[in-house]
């Protein structure tokens, strides 16, 4: 009698653990196996993510601060480069959910805007340093752990960037003389842009067929709007 009270007892504890477990799932708790196999993936897709972020909030304060001395060009500039980073920061936020990990929110960064011109400046700097950088630094240690989505996503922001260095090097290379007169040709020459809604590719014209970084349709290109 006893022996059978043990076994179902045993039988019992089975099926509480079955639905606990059950439960687990439907209620959305982590497992564990993505932080066993891809430790320094998770760190470097967060540690990615939350730059991209800071680097939205701070381009879209630089384009409030170029507006508000009526450098339109230069506005709308900082409004289509808030959009690629944006999408490159949420291409990592959905990688990091199919590792299982917990999203938290990234909070606003304490932003220092300064002058159209020295904005300007410190954004070429930062694309620059992302370029030879942080991007060819997060990749590398990306490849060791395998895990495909990630590089690929990376490899996304490493070559989106490089067109926003190509695009603000041209002003850099002029503006710290002649500023005033690269503002009112950028007001004046800016027609449209259009960023890859896949990959965060920045670009003036869309492309006829694909897009030149994920190379699927140019169908995913989006105008950005002016800022109001």
């Amino acid at each position: 009698m006893e022996k059978w009270e043990t076994a179902r007892l045993s039988r019992r504890q089975m099926i509480t653990t079955a639905i606990v477990v059950a439960a687990s799932v439907v209620l959305g708790n982590r497992r564990p196996w993505a932080a066993t196999r891809y430790p320094k993936t998770i760190k470097l897709l967060e540690s990615a993510r939350a730059q991209e972020m800071a680097k939205y909030y701070q381009y879209m304060a630089f384009g409030r601060k170029a507006k508000e001395e009526d450098y339109k060009g230069i506005a709308y500039l900082f409004t289509a480069l808030a959009a690629a980073e944006l999408i490159h920061a949420q291409n990592f936020e959905k990688i990091l959910s199919r590792l299982d990990v917990e999203i938290s929110r990234v909070g606003k960064p304490r932003i220092t805007v300064a002058q159209t011109h020295d904005n300007l400046m410190k954004a070429a700097d930062e694309e620059i340093n992302d370029i030879d950088t942080f991007y060819p630094s997060m990749i590398a240690h990306l490849k060791p752990e395998g895990f495909h989505d990630a590089i690929t996503f990376a490899t996304f922001a490493w070559e989106s960037e490089k067109q926003h260095r190509d695009i603000l090097m041209k002003i850099q290379r002029w503006a710290p003389w002649f500023f005033e007169k690269v503002a009112k040709n950028i007001d004046e020459e800016t027609d449209k842009y259009f960023v890859c809604q896949f990959c965060g590719s920045t670009v003036d014209e869309i492309p006829s067929d694909t897009c030149p970084i994920c190379h699927l349709s140019s169908e995913h290109y989006r105008k950005i709007e002016y800022p109001i």
